[in-house]
């Protein structure tokens, strides 16, 4: 279904189709509201509203499955997503219910269609609010993240005589700070500076799933802003950029420890603390540290919980414990929950076939939510 919806003429079909949903939607869902209120309007231009809200809810379907596939390239900005499913809902319902009441105007005295008229108005209203967040979240995830980078602060004086300093003394060490990391500003030498840690970028650049542009904007700055309105505390970009630092902000490395492979050891550090087991994967096991197993692998979904549309309850049920059955059984081979699922990988279970338990039955029941 995503390739379907994925491009047009080479570009994405997601935003191209946003500008009809935000067009026709709001427009014929305000010429609604006046209908309500005014006979003429009604009677002039009932069939022209109902034809309008019906390619608008068409297009905010388009738009839905659109945002899937782009997804499946760029990441997933949860809350934009979730509240455009509900706005595909609530597209839909309007329509019907329009339908249904310019049909039942020719009796405009029955208790039914006035009823009808209000719930119209009612869903006309939602669809004004969930347009205006839905395109503000869409903004946001598109765009904060390249208006909010600011070069890194130069140091004044102080900041001249630490790079006097560290030039004189450059043979035998770096220390990491605003300075150094601005030296390294292009695709070919790229450090970045997230959370008041530093990293080297330059080998991942050319691998990322968001283009090399998203990734080259960041280097010889602060990239802490752009980074979490793009990812936040989804698990597998933050366990991607962990292995790429080289040390915090004002550490002071040996020259030829910085020159050379400078991931290499706090990579190795990082990654030999913990083991990714049926064992430690049970210790995690409750709402404020949730670690979960689906098809053997390693899923960190601490910072989804309160984010998940099916509730807490659902995600809690299988913190420290094998999830797959009850995954596989909500989700199927669903896109976008497997999507969404995959920004929290830790890694592979090292000893697949355990003896983790094993949840089969939502506590929600079926159809709760779309994410896992």
């Amino acid at each position: 279904m995503e390739k379907i919806f994925d491009l047009f003429f080479g570009l994405p079909l997601h935003p191209l189709i946003d500008h009809v949903v935000v067009i026709f939607l709001p427009v014929f869902s305000m010429a609604l509201i006046a209908a309500f209120f005014f006979n003429s309007i009604r009677k002039k231009y009932g069939f022209l509203i109902q034809i309008g809200l019906g390619i608008a809810a068409v297009s905010a379907f388009i738009a839905k499955q659109s945002g899937e596939a782009l997804s499946m390239r760029i990441g997933t900005p949860i809350q934009h997503a979730n509240l455009g499913e509900n706005l595909v809902i609530i597209a839909f319902a309007l329509f019907a219910v329009s339908v249904v009441w310019f049909y039942l105007q020719r009796d405009s005295k029955n208790l039914i269609s006035k009823l009808t008229g209000i719930v119209a108005v009612s869903l006309a209203i939602a669809a004004l609010v969930f347009t205006v967040l839905v395109g503000h979240t869409g903004a946001k995830a598109t765009w904060e993240e390249k208006i909010s980078q600011k070069p890194v602060t130069q140091e004044n004086k102080s900041s001249s005589q630490e790079k006097t300093s560290s030039n004189n003394s450059n043979s035998t060490s770096v220390t990491l700070n605003a300075t150094e990391v601005a030296k390294h500003n292009n695709s070919a030498d790229c450090w970045t500076i997230v959370n008041n840690e530093v990293y080297d970028l330059t080998s991942y650049i050319n691998s990322h799933p968001g283009g090399v542009p998203n990734i080259e904007r960041l280097c010889g700055i602060d990239g802490s802003q752009a980074f979490q309105a793009q990812h936040g505390g989804q698990g597998k970009p933050n366990t991607q950029l962990s292995k790429l630092i080289i040390g915090s902000v004002g550490q002071v490395l040996d020259s030829k420890t910085s020159n050379s492979n400078t991931q290499t050891k706090p990579n190795s550090d990082n990654q030999s603390s913990v083991a990714l087991n049926s064992t430690e994967v049970s210790k995690h096991n409750s709402v404020n540290d949730c670690w979960t197993v689906v098809n053997n692998e390693v899923y960190d979904l601490t910072s989804y919980l309160n984010s998940h549309p099916g509730g807490v309850r659902n995600i809690e049920q299988i913190c420290g414990k094998d999830g797959s059955i009850l995954f596989q059984n909500q989700h199927g081979s669903q896109s976008r929950p497997n999507n969404v699922l995959s920004g929290f990988i830790l890694g592979s279970l090292s000893d697949p076939g355990n003896n983790l338990s094993t949840p089969t039955k939502s506590v929600g029941g079926e159809g709760e939510g779309d994410d896992d």
